[in-house]
């Protein structure tokens, strides 16, 4: 903002001033607010109603790009990178002042109209991480936001019963699915897909001493945090042949759960990217409704509390999926834990456990 005086009042004889006001207006654009004032306090009122009517602020305004990038540069997007680029990339041109509050609203609106209410505020939190860090850090001047409006979590347990399972191992083996070994993995080993399944690589799978075989790792999420390594160790004979076979015949892949495929008798490998469309296809293939990958993480917890010995004793507890380093709280794990009163029926009347491992003849 700038103002210059231009000489005085001929009634009153104080001074008169100028003022010139470079703002943004609700499209974003840049534009200028004009006014002429008498006297200091007349100088005061112009410059309030200039802010005023201006809404969203000075030029001078850090963008939410800026303040994002700030962000990652001190603190890293993590395992929701992608949310965070989202939001650079619908917010990013839009100035943090007291217009933004209202952009943030818009936003949060149309994210909500497609997604569930847990996905919705992981977008609400890595703007607030974003803006509060900013703030703290004094690279904001205010932080223009005080109620995120964040909605209570929607605690989501879905598993699938022992018929959907088979139809999904099914329709990838028709297709001979690239996710098939990651399937075979997650659903005993709680873990994240994109962040860290097909993340690993070949050094971090033991297959000698006296914890092999199990894939040792850091996870995406809690590494800075908690610097401990998460241990796999549901890991069944084919599933440890089929990396032994991986290591001598793609020396150079460094990942253990590629997408592989098979060109003129010659197999080969990228890394695995994102495959929500192809998991959905398969889904869709194998009849099953409402199963997103994440949903394996939620199985394998469950399988896991559940798997009884050859004394009919249970083989994990709540302890020991903490000290493998598949949860760090109580609370995480009961999320992630689906109780049914009728697998326990089934179990004590003998019945066949949903958790059976796929059949030799579903194997690609």
């Amino acid at each position: 903002m700038r103002f210059l005086e231009i000489g005085h009042d001929k009634r009153s004889g104080l001074k008169k001033y100028a003022i010139d006001f470079a703002f943004r207006d609700a499209n974003g654009k840049p534009t200028h607010g004009k006014r002429t004032a008498i006297g200091s306090s007349g100088l005061v009122d112009a410059i309030g109603e200039l802010k005023n009517l201006a809404g969203v602020g000075s030029l001078t305004d850090k963008s939410f790009l800026a303040c994002s990038t700030y962000y990652e540069k001190h603190k890293g997007f993590g395992s929701k990178k992608d949310v965070f680029k989202r939001n650079e990339r619908e917010l990013g041109k839009f100035r943090v002042n007291a217009g933004f509050a209202l952009k943030y609203a818009d936003y949060i609106y149309k994210i909500s109209q497609t997604r569930a209410v847990n996905t919705t505020n992981n977008y609400r939190i890595c703007i607030r991480s974003v803006l509060n860090f900013c703030y703290k850090a004094r690279f904001l001047k205010e932080q223009p936001i005080r109620d995120f409006g964040l909605q209570p979590m929607e605690e989501r347990d879905r598993i699938w019963d022992a018929d959907e399972r088979t139809r999904i191992y099914n329709a990838m083996a028709e297709v001979e699915s690239h996710l098939f070994w990651s399937v075979r993995l997650a659903e005993k080993n709680p873990i994240r897909g994109l962040s860290d399944l097909w993340n690993l690589k070949r050094e971090d799978l033991i297959l000698f001493g006296e914890m092999a075989p199990c894939i040792r790792f850091y996870p995406c999420k809690t590494k800075k945090r908690q610097n401990k390594p998460t241990y796999l160790i549901e890991l069944d004979n084919e599933l440890v042949q089929q990396l032994k076979w991986q290591a001598v015949n793609l020396q150079d892949c460094p990942y253990l759960f590629p997408r592989l495929w098979k060109c003129e008798g010659v197999w080969k490998w990228a890394k695995m990217g994102n495959p929500k469309r192809h998991w959905r296809y398969i889904c869709d293939k194998a009849g099953v409704q409402d199963f997103h990958y994440h949903d394996l993480r939620h199985v394998a917890t469950t399988y896991m509390l559940e798997k009884r010995g050859d004394d009919g004793q249970r083989v994990y507890d709540e302890d020991d999926l903490k000290s493998l380093g598949l949860f760090y709280s109580q609370r995480a794990i009961e999320i992630y834990r689906n109780r049914k009163a009728e697998r326990v029926i089934a179990r004590v009347k003998g019945k066949c456990s949903t958790f059976v491992a796929p059949a030799e003849k579903l194997a690609v």
